[in-house]
């Protein structure tokens, strides 16, 4: 296990790197999945965090499987939707295998609480370090410990990615998908919605190019974001109506959700090598 991590990791170094390439004025070494912000002096997850990379979090981060076992995503989230009993018995019957179907390994987690989200933070933060580190090639770098910080936004750095990947007030949501697979655009703003079978549509998967501001994809929609205050998530998702996913909107949680996911930003540091 640890050695296929090992070489997952690296491969999505190769891969991050040729990215960066891309990416001007880029001094730092990029983190799998990064995209560097310029003006905020640090990183972005290009998607949002997906069934997969929380799999790897949990079969990695313990071998206690009662401590794994806490780490599952909630399940019945899927039974918490409005507005009628019948609808949510029809969501758990569809999603209750959501976390562990091979078809939705590339679709944003959900059904985590914001403590599960921080602890995947700190647990990317760890193997990034550790395998960068370990990695004998990186000659530019070795006179130094590189280290990556994973975290969550605050509300007011999330708000400024949006500012930076020049997301507007006015997004237009092309591909957005709402409740029953509808695309958002095709609601007017305030009509209330009647809530029919949910479809595979609900969610893009987290690779989709159909929702990229500045290179990042599904800032907006797919599922809101968590931010480090708790409570608190941001960009809306398949579930809120149209206008209460602009950037500067907040969508209020106290508990893990079916529209909630995270995605994370990185910060890169470096400690000088004493010879």
């Amino acid at each position: 296990m640890k050695k296929l991590l090992a070489l997952s990791l690296l491969l999505t170094f190769y891969f991050s790197n040729l990215q960066a390439q891309k990416q001007k004025k880029n001094p730092l070494p990029t983190p799998p999945n990064g995209i560097w912000i310029e003006e905020l002096g640090f990183f972005v997850d290009q998607t949002e965090i997906a069934n997969i990379h929380w799999l790897e979090f949990m079969m990695t981060s313990t071998d206690d499987l009662k401590e794994r076992a806490t780490l599952t995503p909630d399940s019945t989230v899927w039974t918490d939707l409005e507005p009628t009993d019948l609808y949510n018995e029809y969501y758990y019957n569809q999603y209750k295998s959501y976390f562990k179907e091979s078809g939705y390994s590339f679709w944003p987690v959900v059904g985590i609480s914001h403590e599960q989200a921080q602890q995947y933070c700190a647990w990317c933060s760890k193997v990034v370090t550790e395998n960068f580190n370990q990695e004998k090639k990186r000659r530019k770098w070795r006179d130094y410990q590189v280290i990556f910080t994973f975290r969550l936004p605050t509300e007011a750095e999330w708000e400024a990615i949006t500012s930076a990947t020049n997301q507007t007030e006015t997004p237009s949501f092309e591909g957005f998908a709402g409740i029953n697979g509808n695309f958002l655009e095709e609601f007017e703003e305030g009509e209330p919605r009647e809530v029919d079978l949910i479809t595979k549509y609900v969610y893009y998967s987290t690779s989709s190019q159909r929702v990229t501001v500045g290179g990042i994809c599904n800032l907006l929609g797919n599922v809101a974001e968590m931010v480090q205050e708790k409570g608190i998530a941001k960009g809306g998702s398949w579930y809120q109506l149209k206008e209460d996913s602009l950037p500067s909107k907040q969508q209020i949680y106290d508990k893990p959700t079916a529209w909630l996911g995270f995605r994370c930003i990185c910060e890169v540091t470096f400690i000088p090598i004493e010879n």
